[in-house]
Parts: structure tokens; sequence; C-alpha cells
């Protein structure tokens, strides 16, 4: 059996997408917590032996753990009223598109205007 990945494999690894799942699981002799990187990008950092050391808890919340059930199992489970189901976008009750019939908002805004329409 191999053992489960330790922070440090997930980052080595490339699949480390910085959510802090495996530091909000890390115990406090961990002294664990999320930073930059240089790249601006959030990553986990520690104790060298919490950074070594893999656990099957981590294995089952980490994301893109091996271990880990990927999004469409877990909404099977947790969104089973959801029936629709889209391969790009997962279950969905409904999808809805719109734009803002003001022009000014949807020229200078993103995704039509909406959330800037919202905020005025």
């Amino acid at each position: 059996m191999t053992r489960p990945p330790g922070p440090r494999a997930m980052l080595h690894s490339g699949l480390c997408i910085g959510c802090g799942s495996c530091v909000a699981l890390a115990p406090p002799s961990a002294h664990a917590a999320m930073d930059f990187d240089g790249y601006g990008q959030l990553r986990p950092t520690g104790s060298a032996e919490w950074l070594r050391s893999g656990s099957a808890q981590l294995s089952r919340t980490c994301p893109f753990s091996p271990a880990a059930l990927d999004e469409d199992v877990l909404a099977a489970s947790l969104f089973a009223p959801a029936q629709r189901h889209d391969p790009a976008i997962g279950r969905y009750l409904a999808a809805y598109a719109g734009h803002v019939a003001e022009e000014e908002f949807r020229a200078q805004g993103s995704s039509g205007g909406m959330a800037s329409w919202v905020a005025v």
C-alpha cells in the first residue's frame, strides 16, 4: 500500500491550488499557514515534518489528491435533487443568462455588466 501524499508532495506534483484544506486540518504543532509564493499564489507552509507527512484525512479532503472524490461523485450525494447535469458545469437546477439594458453599464462591465449595475 502506498503512503498518502503530504502537502509537499501535492505542491511538487503541481496539483496544489492553494485552497488551504491541508492547513485547516493541520495540528498546532505543524505551524502550518498559507503564504504567497514568488508567483503570488497561496501555498501551504509549515514544519518540514508536517509538509512531508501524509494522512488519510488530507488525502480525502485535498481537492486534487488521488484519493479525493471528484466533483460529480460529491454532487450526486450532496445535490441529489438537481437532476440536470452538464459535463462542463456539473449538476444544476436551472440556468439563466442576461445582461443589463443600459448600454454604458454593459460596455464598461464584464459578463454583461450585471455586477456593476446591481452595485450601483
